[in-house]
């Protein structure tokens, strides 16, 4: 009895266990059956119309899937969405080409029933393609086709009210100093041609900035030049005269070419080639009832060479911009000067002398700029920008008034020029 009833317990075990396996291996085996043999339509009460059996007899036997085992989920979908097309239009097309039309579910869309000819697949957009059409018809036309234009040409003008400081006490009379050189307004020229969006290359002209400051002194005036000894005829026209005027002169133009790397709207920088022509002129004239005299002392500056710099700005609102501009430039500076004595009644002397001198420029920008347009932008900037190594008249020395009297121009001057901007620039 025991041993039975042990068979009993330990066969319920076994059918347990493998009552699992066989329905696992049923399912299985009636998939197969179902994806390997073509489903039978239903059964009708009238008989088959000739289209049906037409339709019927065209039917492959086999269902040949267009995808293969081991796709990844990614081609998977996409190989799904090419079957049933973005474009109701196309999809139409399809099934009307195809006979039977196809169903909204994904596992009749693969049925074998609605297998598509190789001729409508090969004219079936792509998936890009059928997406571009949504995106137009949802958009409409007008929106699809715009684009903003890359920028070509660039055209700036700037107005510009500069200072030139130092050299107050520039003088060579007893009468008084010239004092400070007032301010000069001139204009800034710039044109530019975008090689693509984020670069540029520009050509900006300056000038002419022209400084004047000028003194009379009427009572009677000695010069603060040194009499010569062995000429003591060129002398006394300076000396204890009715009348002294003086006049100083100071003339500015730059000539720039850079290259500009536009990183974005908030900053850019830029390198190039820069040609700073500068030069100085003063006189002094000498009335008196006994003659007239002209002391003349000019000093000339070519500066060529290399400046670079950055421009960083900061967005207070969507069209107006804080920003600062650092500049740095490296010259050689071709320079000569040469003063000159003219005294009535009697022959002109003149000395010379000229120099080669590395020169050296730093500039300093706080600047505001206004977008009025994607094209259309207007700014303003106070500016400082300091220039040394320059040759200027308040730091040469004359000798005495004699034939062999020597010069030795002097090239360690420097000055600061600073002042305020505005102007406007158009892109297109």
């Amino acid at each position: 009895m025991q041993h039975w009833v042990a068979k009993r317990i330990l066969g319920g075990i076994a059918w347990a266990c493998a009552l699992p396996l066989v329905m696992m291996m049923t399912t299985f085996a009636s998939g197969q059956d179902a994806m390997m043999d073509p489903p039978h339509p239903a059964p009708s009460l009238s008989p088959p119309t000739p289209q049906i059996v037409n339709s019927l007899q065209q039917q492959p036997s086999r269902q040949v899937l267009s995808f293969q085992p081991g796709l990844s989920s990614k081609d998977y979908l996409r190989l799904m969405a090419e079957a049933t097309s973005f474009d109701p239009d196309v999809r139409l097309a399809a099934a009307g080409s195809s006979g039977p039309t196809l169903a909204g579910t994904t596992s009749e869309t693969f049925a074998p029933t609605s297998s598509l000819p190789e001729e409508s697949l090969a004219t079936r957009p792509n998936l890009s393609t059928s997406v571009h059409s949504v995106v137009q018809k949802d958009l409409g036309p007008s929106s699809a086709g715009s684009h903003v234009p890359s920028p070509r040409f660039s055209l700036s003008y700037e107005n510009v009210w500069l200072r030139r400081s130092g050299d107050e006490g520039t003088s060579w009379s007893s009468g008084g100093a010239l004092g400070p050189i007032g301010e000069d307004q001139a204009a800034i020229f710039r044109i530019g041609w975008y090689s693509n969006p984020m670069e540029r290359c520009e050509f900006a002209y300056t000038g002419s900035l022209v400084w004047h400051r000028s003194a009379l002194h009427s009572q009677p005036t000695t010069s603060l030049l040194t009499p010569s000894g062995s000429e003591p005829d060129w002398f006394p026209s300076f000396q204890n005269s009715l009348q002294h005027e003086q006049g100083h002169t100071a003339r500015l133009r730059s000539y720039e070419l850079n290259k500009r790397w536009i990183t974005d709207d908030l900053g850019n920088y830029f390198l190039g080639l820069n040609i700073i022509d500068y030069g100085e002129i003063y006189g002094l004239r000498s009335l008196d009832s006994d003659g007239s005299g002209l002391l003349g002392l000019s000093t000339s500056n070519l500066l060529a060479g290399l400046q670079g710099g950055l421009e960083l700005w900061h967005p207070l609102s969507q069209r107006l911009a804080l920003g600062g501009q650092g500049v740095l430039g490296l010259y050689g500076n071709f320079a000569d000067g040469d003063w000159h004595v003219a005294v009535e009644d009697e022959v002109l002397l003149r000395r010379g002398d000229e120099r080669f001198q590395t020169a050296a420029g730093f500039g300093l920008n706080a600047k505001g700029r206004y977008q009025f347009t994607s094209s259309l932008y207007a700014f303003g900037s106070y500016r400082w920008w300091y220039l040394a190594g320059m040759a200027t008249v308040d730091d040469q020395t004359i000798g005495p008034l004699a034939i062999d009297a020597p010069f030795a121009l002097s090239t360690d001057a420097g000055f600061l020029i600073h002042g305020a901007t505005c102007g406007l620039e158009f892109v297109f």
